[in-house]
This record gives structure tokens, sequence and C-alpha cells, in this order.
């Protein structure tokens, strides 16, 4: 069997955690049962110094079978496990999740990074759905220098 979504059109249920200044949301998006494993993504604002924060989101992986957690940052492997229509869904949820993240946490400044080195234009295209969520919650968006072919914004009000 496939991925299965989970997803609804109506609803999806959010597990909201705070430690100290660390923000996460995590939904449960989707199961692949003859692995035995589910999936989520988490959003999140993770504080780096001096104070400012770093926004990142990530598809979770549980295996079931042998009771392992792998974090899936690079989209080439989520490709490999979910299909073109459910990862589009998957992107919508991401960016309702971050926009009530940041209305919540209202950060004044925070910073976001590619994993992946050297992505091709296609690969950005989450990226630029992301930056617009920025731009409607209030934010400027700058643009830093490429480095070891990874990119990354600032964002500030």
């Amino acid at each position: 069997m496939a991925f299965i979504s989970s997803i609804t059109e109506d609803s999806f249920q959010a597990d909201v955690f705070r430690e100290g200044k660390e923000y996460s949301i995590h939904v449960h998006v989707g199961y692949d049962d003859s692995e035995n494993k589910t999936y989520s993504v988490v959003v999140g604002l993770s504080p780096i110094p001096p104070g400012e924060y770093e926004y990142y989101f990530a598809l979770i992986e549980v295996d079931a079978d042998t009771d392992s957690e792998r974090m899936i940052w690079d989209g080439r492997q989520t490709k490999e496990i979910i299909g073109e229509t459910e990862r589009r869904e998957i992107l919508r949820v991401v960016m309702g999740l971050t926009k009530g993240l940041l209305d919540q946490v209202k950060p004044p400044i925070f910073y976001m990074a590619t994993h992946g080195e050297y992505l091709p234009d296609r690969a950005m295209t989450k990226y630029r759905a992301l930056h617009q969520v920025f731009r409607d919650c209030g934010y400027n968006i700058t643009q830093t220098d490429p480095y070891h072919g990874k990119r990354s914004w600032w964002m500030d009000k």
C-alpha cells in the first residue's frame, strides 16, 4: 500500500508545544499501513543567538515496527514517499500552521534556510509559497548570499 492522507478538507488536529522560547506545531498528515509508518509535519521557531529565531518545517516519519523516528528535511526524500497531490495538500497545511505560529508568537525577526544544497528552481516553490505567508503576516524578506549551495532569508517587520 502507499501513503494514505489523513488530511480532510474540513479540519485537522494540531498539537502545539512550547518549551522556553521554542515553539512547534505538529499535525498528523498520513500513514502507510503496509510499512506500519505514520507521517506528521512540524513547523517551528527555535531560538538562535542573539535572541532571534530560526523558522523550520519538516516531515516526521515514525516507524512503529522499529520504534524509530526520522526527520525528513529534503523534498527529494518526501517525493519518494508521498505523491504530488498529497504533497500539495501538506504544503497547504504547513502554510496554515506557519501563519498561525507567526500570528501567535509574533517574532520581530527570524531566519530560514534551505536544508538541501543547490536546489533547482522547482524545489524552491515551497519556499516561495512560505515567503507569501511571511509577507501576508507583515514581514519583509531579505535573501542572503548562498553559502555552500544553501539559500537563506531573514524576515523582519
